[in-house]
């Protein structure tokens, strides 16, 4: 199974990934700290992907978005005409904290995060957080019905010491027998 951009984006975005605001420069236009909005956006979605239940996993998600989009005005009306005519123009429109703000329409193209956004929520059964505690990239999309860690990597620590505990029990019963 080929890995999506969408998905590609979120595990980038989940896992500690250094330079990430500089990866995907499309999702920071405009935006006066990147590092931040991108340290913000990772414990939400951190928070999503942990979450155990469907309705704290959409809270997150909601707050990603939400969070995303208050930081920008109208950018389609800003790169028409500019920000000092878009202030002047809107005035309130543009305060993240006006009712105006909040009854605007969405951007006529679909965002980049938006398009994550969704391709997490449809495939949230894969979302998976690796139980090893020295893998560097624990979140990952489950490739197999019931696959728990990220890698065979990951994996192997704990293959092995099933290996011994089988050989510890069961050595020499072929023998006995």
């Amino acid at each position: 199974m080929k890995c999506s951009a969408s998905e590609r984006l979120l595990r980038d975005l989940a896992n500690p990934t250094p330079d990430f605001s500089v990866r995907y420069p499309q999702l920071f236009v405009g935006d006066r700290n990147p590092e931040e909005t991108a340290t913000v956006l990772r414990q939400l979605l951190q928070k999503a992907w942990d979450a155990r239940d469907q309705r704290r996993r959409e809270w997150y998600c909601h707050g990603i978005a939400a969070y995303y989009h208050r930081g920008r005005p109208d950018r389609d009306l800003e790169d028409r005409i500019g920000p000092t005519m878009t202030k002047a123009l809107l005035g309130e429109y543009v305060q993240s904290d006006s009712l105006l703000f909040a009854l605007r329409e969405p951007p006529p193209a679909v965002l980049a995060l938006e398009s994550a956004l969704l391709y997490f929520k449809n495939n949230e059964k894969r979302a998976a957080h690796c139980p090893n505690p020295e893998c560097q990239t624990p979140y990952h999309f489950a490739r197999k019905k019931n696959q728990k860690y990220c890698s065979p990597a990951c994996a192997k620590p704990v293959r092995l010491a099933q290996l011994r505990k089988w050989w510890r029990n069961n050595r020499g019963q072929k023998a006995l027998t």
